[in-house]
């Protein structure tokens, strides 16, 4: 049974770059604040083989929001998937997924997101769903 609280958030993009160079800037995380307004921290805690451990903290409308997650990089899938581990969110997982295209490469994100904190668990899903999209957008461009 589909669960009613999940938002799932799908965000395209082509990007004039060779696949290595975008999946390259991904996983640059501690870059992520000079260019994202509302991510205030986003950093590297552990990386083993093709798994990150990411610590990030997030500001939506003066609501600071923060977790832990786990990036696993598919590389032979033109795949990274992720997942919150712990944090303020109910749950937080998705993928990237990189196609070659003829103008560079195509980015596929798909995001599935419920949020848990009681200070904004009021929020319209469609303006929580909004915030994400442009976030994933901004990183994207």
């Amino acid at each position: 049974m589909p669960d009613k609280d999940l938002i799932e958030i799908t965000v395209t993009k082509i990007i004039p770059a060779q696949k290595w160079r975008v999946i390259r800037l991904l996983t640059k995380v501690w870059e992520f604040p000079t260019y994202i307004p509302c991510v205030k921290e986003s950093s590297v805690l552990q990386r083993k083989h093709n798994v990150m451990q990411t610590k990030w903290c997030v500001q939506v409308d003066g609501v600071p929001i923060s977790w832990i997650e786990e990036d696993t990089l598919a590389l032979n899938e033109n795949t990274i998937y992720f997942r919150a581990k712990e944090g303020d969110l109910a749950e937080f997982k998705g993928k990237w997924t990189f196609n070659d295209h003829s103008e560079g490469t195509e980015v596929i994100v798909n995001i599935s997101l419920k949020v848990g904190i009681p200070a904004i668990k009021d929020f319209a899903d469609n303006y929580i769903k909004k915030v994400v999209t442009r976030n994933f957008e901004a990183i994207l461009d």
